[in-house]
Order: C-alpha cells, then sequence, then structure tokens
C-alpha cells in the first residue's frame, strides 16, 4: 500500500496526474490501513500531492 502511494506521489510531482490517480485507487483497494495508508490515498485523490517547499 504504502509503494503505491509513494508512487503517485512522485507522478505528481512530474505533472502524470492519471498515473498518480492510478496508484492511490491501487493503495485504496489493499484495504489495509496500516498507519492511515487509505486516508492518505484518500486525501491525494481529492487533491494532488504538492512537493513540500523550504
Amino acid at each position: 500500500m504504502w509503494p503505491h502511494i509513494n508512487l503517485g506521489k512522485i507522478y505528481d510531482i512530474k505533472a502524470r496526474r492519471n498515473r498518480a490517480l492510478n496508484e492511490y485507487r491501487l493503495a485504496q483497494q489493499t484495504n489495509d490501513n496500516t498507519r492511515g495508508a487509505r486516508d492518505e490515498a484518500a486525501k491525494y485523490t481529492e487533491s494532488p500531492f504538492k512537493r513540500p517547499s523550504n
């Protein structure tokens, strides 16, 4: 589940939203909410991940 979320974040950073959404959906389909994974995937499904600014 977390690998899918992390890949989704990478795709969002690279402006490949469709690929990112696919990864977030795959994470949600695992039905594993360890450390809030499904919640985080749902959050980034609603709005894209943005790299934190320094």
